[in-house]
């Protein structure tokens, strides 16, 4: 099947297209309504080492790029998680501990999120974790290494899941491609001549002509039309119409005669 072919099936079943592709960004419309919305909070924190001598001055940048990575991974231990509850015990369900974190574009940035259908509790699970990662700190015995926190965590205002914008186009889009899909699947198995095209296919030869399909008026519509017309005082075409006199005994009907 050619492209030409595949445009002219689209564009004899553009309505079926149309219905299809409505039905299935309305579905997705529903669902992403019914959805839990869930708000993120971060909190960035700084990972660096004590700095002794000078040279260990000049190696604190790659120190602390190597330390980022290492503390991305330990924050979200169970370890730390657990000092997280121990500290929020009471103020945030236990569920809320989930902890992501990443290194800010090989700096020795720590970003710190946590995802909850609350938009408070996540901020405060956020805020949490730097000084629990400092409590680790501690209990693990490596004390050259610091966390400073450079920005708390706030409430989000907007949530970040669902995002209904990119799942209507995402359903525009995939609703557009199943219904092009069972479009030319559905043309395909039709016996149906749609067209000269088809039709020349089929015959394996040129179509010389074609008989249109006139719609013509039947001679005895065209005479009662014109007798209407005349009665409501409209000259029928080709003639005249003169008012004689008013019929008697009906003060409703009139005698007309038309000449020409």
């Amino acid at each position: 099947m050619s492209i030409s072919d595949v445009y002219r099936t689209l564009w004899r079943q553009r309505l079926f297209v149309l219905v299809l592709t409505c039905l299935v960004v309305a579905g997705a419309y529903v669902l992403t309504s019914r959805q839990t919305k869930l708000y993120t909070a971060s909190s960035l924190v700084r990972v660096q080492q004590q700095v002794r001598t000078s040279e260990e001055a000049f190696g604190a940048l790659l120190t602390g790029e190597r330390l980022a990575r290492t503390y991305e991974r330990i924050a979200e231990t169970d370890a730390v998680g657990d000092i997280v509850a121990e500290r929020l015990r009471g103020r945030v369900p236990s569920d809320a501990i989930a902890i992501d974190a990443a290194q800010l574009s090989n700096l020795e940035l720590l970003s710190i999120s946590v995802t909850n259908a609350d938009p408070v509790v996540a901020a405060r699970v956020a805020n949490a974790v730097p000084p629990a990662l400092a409590s680790f700190i501690q209990k693990t015995g490596s004390f050259r290494d610091t966390i400073t926190v450079v920005e708390h965590a706030s409430p989000p205002d907007t949530p970040t899941s669902p995002n209904p914008k990119l799942n209507l186009v995402l359903a525009f889009l995939f609703g557009l491609i199943l219904s092009a899909g069972l479009a030319i699947l559905r043309d395909s198995l039709s016996d149906r001549i749609e067209g000269v095209e088809d039709l020349e296919k089929v015959a394996g030869h040129p179509v010389i002509a074609v008989i249109p399909n006139l719609k013509f008026q039947p001679a005895v519509s065209v005479s009662r039309a014109r007798a209407e017309r005349a009665i409501d005082g409209i000259p029928a075409a080709g003639g005249n119409v003169t008012v004689i006199e008013p019929a008697q005994g009906d003060e409703r009907a009139s005698r007309w005669r038309a000449r020409g």
